[in-house]
């Protein structure tokens, strides 16, 4: 439970540091394009490390954790992406806590794991938290000439980062239960099947020297 735990509060601290890069990185890049130079990258440096694993396992839990990159990595980070750069990291982060509460209950209704009382009013004190911050006015600046439709269009991406991300946690979960993965394995095949399917993105690539979008 303790190293769970804090495996859990390094991948946020690495996510909530890695949110801030990407808000502040000047590009031309859509949102799924960056989202396709991060996986590769990602799956890149993990290849070497899983190269020589053994690697045995049923065809179910492969195809889950296969659906679980397409849903969780290709269009998940995608929408994540493209709700930075019209909220700003520290909404879109907030917005984004509400994943938690939306796996606990999906792995309760699909998985069986049932969270203890203290969770549950943890989920709820964090959901709570995601709906105030969803209902604030945005601040100066982050929303393009502070329109109330790109305001509601980042919401609308935010909360759909959201709900592919904790589907492709539940697939993650699923599949880790029942086949014979290690973590490594599990996100090397969760990014080769996000990147398979970002790859046609390379073909819409802006040319060489154009200048960053805005946000």
């Amino acid at each position: 439970m303790l190293t769970g735990a804090l495996a859990a509060l390094a991948a946020t601290l690495c996510w909530t540091l890695a949110s801030s890069l990407w808000r502040r990185l000047p590009t031309s890049l859509s949102a799924a394009q960056l989202n396709l130079f991060k996986t590769l990258l990602a799956l890149a440096l993990l290849l070497p490390l899983v190269a020589l694993r053994s690697w045995s396992a049923p065809a179910g839990p492969l195809v889950l954790l296969l659906l679980s990159g397409v849903l969780g990595i290709a269009a998940g980070d995608s929408f994540y992406f493209a709700a930075l750069r019209r909220l700003g990291t520290r909404r879109t982060l907030t917005l984004d806590a509400g994943g938690p509460g939306l796996a606990a209950v999906a792995g309760a209704l699909f998985l069986a794991e049932w969270p203890t009382a203290g969770q549950w009013l943890g989920l709820g004190l964090i959901s709570l938290a995601v709906l105030l911050v969803a209902r604030q006015r945005p601040s100066d600046g982050l929303v393009l000439a502070g329109s109330a439709a790109g305001q509601r269009r980042g919401v609308a991406l935010a909360l759909g980062a959201l709900v592919c991300g904790s589907g492709g946690a539940l697939l993650a979960r699923a599949a880790l239960r029942a086949g014979e993965f290690d973590p490594l394995q599990s996100a090397a095949l969760r990014l080769a099947a996000a990147a398979l399917v970002l790859l046609p993105l390379l073909r819409t690539l802006p040319p060489l020297g154009q200048g960053p979008r805005p946000p």
